[in-house]
């Protein structure tokens, strides 16, 4: 299935002109003064930078180049490892050319020990050495199903690693009681490491504190993420019951930190931090991922990482999470995630998907439809020119840079294959358009005509399943064999194709058996 996210392309026999785009647009998204999220536009990997007044947290980095290759027992070369599809170098690029440094780069944030999240974490923490690493704890065993282990604890290792060589402050638990930043256990306070550069000192909120930034009770015993507390009716959880397991309630001080923290004028809160994981084994590390909340402004994005909703994840959240001006899409639109209760919940005035509008499955894409939701892809972005999909918060609210792209074509895996899309929104469009390759017809509509016959200046044209016009040989929807020259012409009487003759009647359809000619 073609991945389509290209702007308008030449056309043939054209009808009408598809919107016009706007002319100015930035290759690369310089620093400035002001609050942004930076979306870096790669397909299947996530690279995500908060800026604020100067100031920078990093939300996942992308995959890496590197991957155990079976020589250490702890790191088996496992089928599914990703290979040479590293991004850290287009990262380290991206973060340089904003200015981001050890004097500036508050936290770095892994939603989730999979390498399409945090596969270049060491490389990132190393190179801008963040004053605090967020990621959750995790060992192999906290998966039940084998086949989704991966390279996970060997990413994760190495991450760790890098935040304990580096001085960071490593935050593995959340608590909304505790300090952004924990008291260091008497081991570490004796340690010659210490926190790198010339950042100032997170704010540490008390319990009203908390309340007036962010809007929520931490003292509040009705805590959603306390799993003695999970709702026992339609929602199917997991819940430890092994009283031995006391740290549960009870993480290790100097590694737990507040769920509510700042930079510059953003108000952030990690969300999904239950724990139970670590009790009740389950099937992937989606299943534990933080999301990140971010309020600005008066504006509202949410970072879904790759939350999903199989064990009612989504469900849970969505009443906490309420609108949203800016969604990036869990799990790179993956089915199982961004579910359609989850999406009308948080009815965001936009969303971006960081994965090809090929992986969108048809709910969603239906959902986000019903509810006018400006829809991009990270790809298309990078198509159109940009280095990132960025949102500004400004007093007026929020804005995206991609808001001035060209047309985008996006090919989805279910009907209608290839719609037109303007400014995120579906646009109609009458005529033909030339995209990878093959020719589609829009028949003043903002999906491309499938399996379907159209008529122009006498001759006959078939358009394919994907929307495709037809060359060479095609089957139409009457189960016969049609026959098209390299235009798309189809084609009559006696034909030669491969060294073998063929006859095609006067409807165009391939004739079989024996067939009667000149009387």
């Amino acid at each position: 299935m073609l991945a389509i996210v290209l702007a308008v392309a030449c056309a043939a026999p054209a009808l009408a002109s598809p919107p016009t785009a706007y002319a100015d647009q930035s290759q690369t998204e310089a620093a400035s003064a002001g609050t942004h999220i930076h979306i870096l536009p790669f397909a299947g990997t996530d690279a995500i930078v908060l800026e604020s007044n100067g100031r920078f947290g990093i939300v996942d980095s992308g995959e890496d180049s590197d991957y155990p290759d079976g020589s250490d027992p702890r790191y088996p070369l496992r089928p599914g490892i990703v290979k040479g599809s590293g991004v850290e170098d287009a990262v380290v690029a991206y973060l340089k050319n904003l200015g981001v440094n050890s004097g500036n780069l508050e936290f770095y944030l892994g939603t989730h020990p999979h390498s399409d999240h945090i596969g270049s974490a060491d490389e990132i923490i190393r190179e801008f050495r963040p004053q605090r690493v967020y990621l959750a704890e995790y060992q192999d065993s906290f998966i039940s199903d084998e086949a989704r282990l991966w390279d996970n604890q060997y990413v994760y290792d190495r991450a760790i690693a890098a935040a304990k060589e580096t001085g960071a402050i490593l935050i593995q638990n959340l608590d909304p009681n505790a300090p952004v930043e924990p008291a260091p256990n008497p081991v570490e306070a004796q340690s010659d490491l210490t926190a790198v550069g010339d950042a100032p000192q997170a704010d540490v909120l008390d319990a009203e504190g908390v309340m007036e930034r962010f809007g929520v009770d931490p003292t509040d015993q009705d805590d959603p993420y306390n799993s003695e507390l999970l709702p026992e009716e339609g929602i199917a959880v997991t819940r430890s019951v092994d009283p031995n397991l006391i740290h549960e309630h009870a993480p290790d001080p100097s590694t737990t930190g507040s769920p509510f923290f700042t930079l510059g004028d953003m108000n952030i809160e990690i969300v999904n931090y239950g724990d139970d994981y670590k009790f009740n084994p389950v099937p992937d590390a989606n299943y534990f991922s933080w999301g990140v909340k971010v309020k600005a402004g008066g504006s509202t994005a949410f970072l879904a990482g790759d939350i999903n909703n199989y064990d009612g994840d989504e469900d849970r959240l969505s009443g906490m999470i309420g609108h949203v001006d800016l969604l990036k899409l869990a799990h790179h639109g993956l089915s199982g995630s961004n579910t359609p209760s989850y999406l009308t919940a948080l009815s965001p005035t936009y969303a971006v998907q960081t994965g090809n509008s090929s992986n969108l499955p048809e709910y969603a894409t239906k959902t986000l439809d019903r509810l006018g939701v400006r829809y991009f892809t990270a790809p298309e972005a990078s198509a159109n020119g940009y280095g990132a999909v960025v949102a500004t918060f400004a007093r007026d609210g929020l804005h995206l840079n991609v808001m001035k792209d060209a047309a985008t074509y996006h090919a989805f895996n279910h009907d209608p294959r290839l719609v037109l899309y303007y400014q995120g929104l579906k646009q109609a469009y009458q005529g033909w358009k030339k995209l990878g390759g093959s020719w589609y017809w829009f028949a003043n509509s903002a999906a491309a005509t499938q399996n379907s016959w159209i008529k122009q200046g006498g001759t006959w044209y078939w358009l394919t399943d994907s929307g495709a016009m037809a060359t060479g040989w095609a089957k139409a929807a009457d189960g016969k064999w049609y026959y098209f020259d390299g235009s798309g012409a189809m084609q009559t009487g006696w034909a030669k194709v491969g060294g073998a003759w063929y006859y095609l009647s006067g409807s165009g359809a391939m004739q079989t058996g024996w067939l009667k000619l000149g009387g």
